[in-house]
């Protein structure tokens, strides 16, 4: 999948086309379009035409289609939207069926790959990973989510240990894999685009979800748990307190964007003494804010970060070169 990251980028579309018949054929064309994320076309027509071809004869043509707009992400609304956009070049000409192949690119500021393993029982919402992903876009952020791997015969409570032997199992893409410094202590690479979510039932510590970071390193972290329990438990804790226009699905979405929001940097230390340990400093957050904690003002309505929140964000890892 190209990715393009504006400021006038050209768009070149590779057509390969091959006479797989019986006998040479002639008046050939080929027409392609580019449909952006809600079907509607922003450039079609001819990419070229009277093309003949011997018996097994192959072309191949390569062109600058269409190009990206300079500063495309300051354009009017309804002028270029952030997104995947869909290629389709179609084959035409006399005797010959209509062929057609499709692809896809992607047009964004900044993009993050999550793979989600999980446990049996403990499936992610696909209503809950749309919803993120569409609030990211509106940010130039293309989140490509990969749910993967169900996995079996795990813990319901996880430890750290737990946890980390299922990630060394299961966690399958990128360059985020950690190693042992010569003292054995583990050592993750923070910054990576490949972030791993793990679904399960409970961790140790009984929280709504994790999110592994560097101590004193407020860049970002690649690891998170999400606690299908804990979701039900604050879902049930808003039912108590008379929030009923509040939903699982809705304490799903603040739990994994919340941790999300720690692995893109949106984090707050305190140094006590020669250690740093990363706080929920709920307090620094409007209450509005998923990175708040849990309450009736980021559990309904439209769930999402605060301005001091994408103040503390730190994209630079993730932009699309």
């Amino acid at each position: 999948m190209p990715l393009f990251s504006g400021g006038g980028s050209p768009v070149v579309i590779t057509v390969k086309v091959k006479n797989t018949g019986k006998g040479p054929v002639s008046g050939l064309r080929i027409n392609v379009d580019i449909a952006d994320p809600t079907g509607k076309n922003v450039k079609e027509g001819v990419f070229e035409e009277n093309m003949s071809l011997a018996v097994g004869e192959e072309k191949t043509i390569a062109k600058e289609y269409w190009l990206i707009p300079r500063y495309w992400w300051t354009t009017p609304i309804g002028s270029l939207l952030s997104g995947k956009y869909t290629i389709t070049a179609s084959v035409q000409g006399p005797g010959l069926s209509y062929v057609e192949k499709k692809t896809t690119f992607v047009i964004a500021l900044y993009e993050l790959f999550v793979e989600i393993d999980y446990l049996a029982g403990a499936e992610p919402s696909l209503e809950a990973l749309n919803y993120i992903h569409q609030y990211f876009l509106k940010k130039d952020i293309y989140v490509d989510f990969k749910v993967d791997d169900i996995i079996y015969g795990a813990p319901e409570v996880l430890t750290d240990e737990d946890f980390w032997r299922i990630e060394q199992q299961y966690n399958d893409d990128g360059d985020d894999k950690s190693s042992l410094n010569w003292l054995g202590e583990r050592i993750g690479i923070m910054t990576s685009k490949y972030k791993w979510v793990l679904y399960g039932f409970r961790s140790a510590s009984e929280s709504l979800g994790r999110c592994k970071i560097n101590d004193c390193d407020e860049t970002s972290g690649n690891y998170i748990f999400i606690s299908t329990k804990a979701i039900e438990d604050v879902w049930n804790m808003a039912q108590g307190k008379g929030y009923f226009g509040i939903s699982k699905l809705n304490v799903e979405i603040k739990a994994l964007m919340h941790e999300l929001g720690h692995a893109i940097g949106i984090t707050k230390f305190k140094k006590i003494g020669p250690v740093c340990l990363p706080l929920e400093d709920y307090d620094y957050f409007p209450t509005f804010c998923v990175m708040h904690s849990p309450n009736a003002d980021n559990l309904s309505g439209i769930i999402g970060y605060s301005p001091t929140a994408w103040e503390l964000a730190d994209l630079v890892y993730y932009k699309i070169k």
